[in-house]
């Protein structure tokens, strides 16, 4: 027989094993990205279905990061909330939702401690230092109050301020989890090797999504995508991304486009930097390219356009 273990680790108002007594619903989507206005109306719909069939008052409508739980670790020598965090940007009256619980029944019974972070988003208590939500290592921001219990997993990703690329895995052995250093980025759910393309043109697959690829800058009005029909769009223009085909290819932390023409040359733009391997060129038919790959700047097809990099010097200081 088989049987879902949608919950995990799981406690609700002192029932453990939460798998055992609930029906599980996946939001497909990003760690700290937004669920899609599809996705809630879909909610919408299929939620009153249930609630009807099961008797399911509106308050018993959970999260997974309300049931879970986690076992004593480096951080939190008590069992605690905060195993998961994923569901931090769950806004329920959008999902047709009105009554919730005010209070953690299992956190004010003694049986775990509670996140901060997650009383003051669910419960609307205790500090709200932790509302602005990041993927970054700071001294307040601990890879456990990232990743959760996925802290340590080999799909969590830390890249380092100086480039290096660690699966949560082997922190311990590499550099030690007390020695992360701040601006650390952490990335949840990736494919590791497609990941450590150091080419700055990343590619969308099925498995490897805009959030995995940029985490929280998918939707930055620096963050460009190139769409197998030939369009392009901003990340903070796309509205939605549940559609994003695979084969889609992305920039992060460019500026642009700039046309290029007979009067605005690539060098004109870029200075001796044109050919760059991080500036990146669309020419029409021939798709995105990196400087270096160009092999004649002297025919460039009408309608071409360059991207630059933020962090590139350039000799041009107008653009």
């Amino acid at each position: 027989k088989y049987r879902a273990d949608h919950a995990g680790l799981s406690l609700w108002n002192g029932i453990y094993d939460i798998s055992s007594y609930s029906i599980g619903i996946e939001l497909v989507g990003y760690h700290y990205g937004k669920i899609t206005d599809r996705q809630y109306a879909a909610l919408k719909r299929l939620l009153p279905v249930l609630q009807r069939i099961y008797h399911i008052p509106d308050r018993n409508v959970l999260t997974h990061s309300q049931v879970a739980y986690g076992r004593p670790n480096r951080w939190i020598r008590r069992k605690h909330r905060g195993r998961k965090k994923c569901a931090m940007n769950f806004n329920r009256y959008k999902a047709g939702l009105r009554g919730r619980w005010t209070y953690d029944p299992d956190v004010r019974a003694g049986r775990v401690v509670p996140d901060i972070q997650l009383a003051s988003i669910f419960y609307g208590y205790g500090t709200r230092r932790f509302a602005k939500r990041s993927n970054v290592i700071s001294r307040f921001n601990t890879a456990w109050s990232i990743a959760g219990g996925d802290y340590d997993d080999c799909t969590t990703v830390y890249k380092l301020p100086d480039g290096r690329v660690i699966t949560g895995d082997k922190i311990e052995e590499t550099i030690g989890w007390d020695k992360i250093p701040v601006g650390t980025v952490v990335l949840l759910n990736q494919n590791v090797e497609e990941f450590k393309n150091k080419g700055p043109i990343k590619i969308i697959t099925e498995d490897n999504t805009a959030w995995s690829i940029a985490g929280e800058k998918f939707n930055n009005s620096t963050t460009f995508y190139f769409f197998p029909d030939g369009s392009i769009r901003r990340g903070n223009k796309i509205k939605d991304w549940d559609d994003i085909p695979a084969g889609t290819k992305m920039l992060i932390g460019y500026v642009g486009p700039y046309r290029i023409t007979p009067k605005r040359t690539p060098f004109s733009l870029a200075g001796f930097k044109y050919k760059h391997k991080k500036v990146i060129y669309y020419l029409p038919g021939d798709g995105v390219k990196t400087g270096n790959d160009v092999k004649n700047f002297s025919n460039l097809p009408a309608g071409t356009k360059m991207f630059l990099p933020i962090r590139l010097r350039l000799r041009s200081a107008k653009l």
